[in-house]
């Protein structure tokens, strides 16, 4: 991510699955379209696949799910 207002990170598990994690810093929505390595994509964590972008809500934090595309 390439906007101030948002904290991002990558969380490994145990078991090598990947997770992103975004935090909002902003007092307002934000709609972001993350940057991701050639040959990835996100998730929710119910394995349905992540549109483009990806909204937070007003200091809203979101965790997602690293897949192959």
């Amino acid at each position: 991510m390439d906007d101030p207002r948002v904290a991002c990170d990558v969380l490994v598990h145990q078991d090598g699955t990947r997770f992103a994690v975004l935090a909002s810093h902003a007092d307002e929505n934000l709609t972001l379209k993350p940057v991701l390595p050639v040959g990835q994509r996100l998730a929710d964590l119910d394995d349905e696949l992540a549109a483009d972008t990806v909204t937070l809500g007003p200091f809203g934090i979101k965790i997602l799910k690293f897949g192959a595309s």
